[in-house]
């Protein structure tokens, strides 16, 4: 059987422990700024490109919105003619002008922003990417008018088109 020796090995003295100590506090700390560091930039990085799909996307929904308020200006005097069409039906033979008729069923004013961006970075909590809370908050902003007054307006529209449609068929 063989007996292994361990090989002698100097004493070292304090000078030698604080250094050593001393390199791998270093290594360590280094690491993690060096870390934080590249966190940091990835984030930036992230940032930026949810920026620019939101932009896109902005971009996108107010082409939608110019579109829908075009629609909305052509339609508009046709639903006030058919209300009144529709409120006097003895002034028009019980009869809903066909003129009137023809563009509102032809027109769809739905407009259907795309939220894709914003809902991500909520549903990712990568809202916090964003370094401006003014930035977060205007984003917020505009998801709430969204959601909330358009939707509604968009509702309406719908509801005043099947109403107008159902009494154009009695």
């Amino acid at each position: 059987m063989e007996v292994h020796h361990h090989p002698h090995v100097d004493k070292k003295n304090f000078k030698e422990y604080f250094l050593e100590f001393l390199m791998i506090f270093l290594a360590v700390t280094l690491g993690f700024f060096a870390e934080g560091l590249r966190e940091h930039i990835g984030e930036r990085g992230k940032e930026k490109e949810y920026m620019v799909s939101l932009l896109q996307e902005l971009k996108s929904d107010t082409a939608g919105y110019q579109k829908a308020l075009g629609k909305i200006d052509v339609l508009h005097p046709a639903l006030d003619s058919s209300y009144t069409n529709v409120k006097e039906p003895a002034r028009f033979n019980n009869q809903i002008l066909g003129k009137w008729q023809i563009i509102i069923n032809e027109i769809s004013v739905e407009n259907r922003p795309s939220l894709t961006t914003i809902q991500q970075m909520q549903s990712s909590g990568n809202l916090r990417l964003i370094e401006k809370q003014v930035v977060v908050n205007k984003i917020l902003s505009y998801h709430e008018f969204v959601k909330a007054p358009l939707e509604r307006l968009n509702n309406m529209i719908r509801k005043m088109h099947i109403a107008i449609t159902q009494i154009s068929g009695k």
